[in-house]
């Protein structure tokens, strides 16, 4: 078995726009890319962008990303220097089209990061809120980078053990 039927790489944009390879487990059935347009077509969206029912996600997949254990591998991201621990999602030039210019703009002026603001709420149901979220989040950090980065963790870590909020 190769590393790559293990690990996913994905192109994302890093601090400042420049492209970076960001590494996850692999949750979803190999060249599952290759398929999106289709399934995007057939089955449509969710709130929050995801394609509803995909197939693409393997079974172990599931039970991967419930657990929040598809994205270990971003540390490798954080020791390169690539990204930081609190950070909005590290997203492709494509995904960023899908949200608004000044959110991309701020956004990139940072790392991007492995846990991200959305976590630090329970129930994120819409593209406009988590928008909303992320901003939120960009404007406190403008003012205290630090402050806001360990407040977020914190309530990232209790709504994972206590909350249960994990990606889908």
């Amino acid at each position: 078995m190769a590393l790559e039927d293990l690990v996913y790489v994905r192109k994302s944009m890093g601090k400042d726009g420049i492209p970076i390879n960001v590494y996850k487990i692999r949750t979803m059935v190999k060249d599952a890319e290759l398929k999106q347009r289709d399934l995007i077509e057939k089955n449509g969206y969710d709130g929050l962008g995801k394609i509803v029912d995909d197939p693409r996600i393997t079974g172990i997949g599931r039970v991967l990303r419930r657990m929040g254990v598809d994205e270990l591998p971003q540390i490798y991201n954080i020791l390169r220097g690539e990204m930081s621990i609190v950070g909005i999602r590290p997203r492709s030039e494509e995904d960023w089209s899908y949200l608004p210019n000044d959110l991309r703009e701020h956004a990139l002026r940072y790392k991007p990061g492995l846990f991200t603001p959305a976590y630090s709420e329970v129930d994120v149901k819409n593209m406009e809120e988590l928008a909303r979220i992320e901003m939120d989040y960009l404007r406190r950090k403008d003012k205290s980078p630090i402050r806001t980065d360990t407040g977020y963790l914190l309530k990232i870590v209790f709504n994972f053990i206590f909350k249960g909020v994990r990606s889908r």
